[in-house]
């Protein structure tokens, strides 16, 4: 029987990687909502245009939930990954 090799370690920089990834990606869709608020605000007096920017920046908030729910899934995941592998191998380890 083959040994299987996990690298924990691995898991664990995916965890990290996800979370700084989806942390850069919620700053800029805050800033891209911001402008289109200001946009809609100050810039634009057509209330079709104030609107659509409205509805635009409605559904990138949707998005942005979306995505950091999903990052929190997937760190989730591999962090629990590696507990469930260290539980299982602790014996390995007289843990």
């Amino acid at each position: 029987m083959a040994d299987i090799k996990v690298r924990d370690r691995e898991y664990t920089q995916a965890a990290n990687a996800v979370a700084k990834t989806s942390a850069k990606l919620v700053g800029y869709m805050d800033e891209y909502c911001a402008a289109l608020k200001y946009v809609s605000e100050n810039a634009i007096k057509d209330r079709q245009i104030t609107y659509a920017l409205e509805d635009i920046s409605s559904k990138v908030a949707a998005i942005r939930q979306n995505i950091e729910e999903a990052a929190e899934g997937l760190k989730s995941e591999c962090s629990n990954y590696v507990a469930r592998i260290d539980a299982a191998d602790s014996y390995l380890y007289g843990t």
